[in-house]
């Protein structure tokens, strides 16, 4: 069985420190600057990445992203920021960096575990250390599933 043939083509790279940037590259330049939004996790200030022509909120310190409304779907592809949503869902433990509401954890692709926090309010979502890189992930599979 050829490995190629099942893998779906890419709609972005995950090379040249697109989902984590450096830590050389973290430091303030002119393409990244402070946003004002804090960490949810560390209560550090965040800095601005930009990585596919989407700006992305990046923690230095814990590694964690926030994402304003439509980012993380056109990040990885998706329709929607959450494509399950519609899923059971559960109180997070995070207020909204960008409002301040309590924030719900919602299952980011049914059936897989991983749980992405959203804001019903502003529509902002915060992912912790390695989610955004397991989200980028879960959203190949499922485009490979629906094309196979």
């Amino acid at each position: 069985m050829r490995k190629s043939s099942m893998e779906p083509k890419p709609k972005y790279t995950l090379g040249s420190g697109l989902m984590r940037p450096k830590p050389e590259a973290v430091e303030i330049t002119e393409l990244e600057k402070r946003n004002g939004r804090t960490c949810l996790e560390c209560v550090r200030p965040m800095v601005t990445h930009q990585a596919q022509g989407v700006e992305l909120d990046f923690c230095a310190m814990c590694h964690s992203f926030w994402f304003d409304y439509s980012e993380l779907g056109e990040l990885c592809g998706n329709e929607s920021d959450i494509p399950s949503q519609h899923m059971r869902s559960r109180p997070s433990k995070y207020a909204c960096a960008t409002c301040e509401e309590q924030m719900t954890e919602y299952v980011f692709i049914n059936p897989h575990n991983l749980l992405v926090d959203h804001c019903g309010s502003c529509h902002g979502i915060y992912l912790e250390v390695g989610e955004l890189e397991r989200a980028v992930e879960l959203s190949r599979i499922e485009d490979w599933a629906r094309i196979h």
